[in-house]
């Protein structure tokens, strides 16, 4: 059975192949770590409005958040995350 990332990656890969000129240079993004998302209520969707990447090479947020919490902006999101879900 299909996880609610599995799914996600499909729909990028759909978009990116449909979209040639961002074929090495798109930045997907979904769930970090789907074990706790199933867990987690109320569900929090962050939209961002671009990564900023001045070298527009192709990387997803999954793999850099994976481990850990990585510069201010990571550690706000988690922050908000936090404060959303103990009210």
């Amino acid at each position: 059975m299909e996880n609610v990332q599995q799914k996600i990656d499909a729909l990028l890969k759909d978009w990116e192949s449909s979209m040639p000129k961002y074929h090495d240079s798109f930045i997907g993004d979904g769930i970090i770590n789907e074990d706790e998302y199933q867990k987690a209520s109320p569900k929090i969707l962050f939209i961002m409005k671009e990564p900023n990447d001045k070298s527009q090479t192709k990387w997803s947020f999954q793999e850099l958040w994976n481990d850990k919490l990585k510069g201010h902006f990571t550690y706000r999101i988690a922050e908000w995350s936090y404060g959303c879900c103990i009210l």
